[in-house]
């Protein structure tokens, strides 16, 4: 009768034991899941903040050409 029990105690653990570890999974990838989306949307955002950077050293660099040297206007 013991070792009858034990035989089938053994499967219920390990069934538990393995529903255990799955939903453990599932809570990493959620994890990763938005750790990803963070990162992408930060990502996004240095991009955008770059472009804009680039676009702004354009124009005071066209600006600044304003300045330098004789204008061929005043020649």
């Amino acid at each position: 009768m013991l070792e009858r029990n034990t035989w089938q105690r053994r499967p219920r653990e390990a069934e538990l034991k393995n529903e255990t570890l799955s939903g453990e999974i599932e809570q990493l990838k959620r994890q990763l899941f938005d750790q990803n989306r963070r990162l992408i949307e930060k990502d996004d955002l240095l991009n955008r903040k770059d472009a804009l950077l680039r676009h702004y050293a354009r124009r005071k660099r066209k600006f600044m050409d304003l300045f330098d040297g004789p204008h061929p206007n005043f020649e």
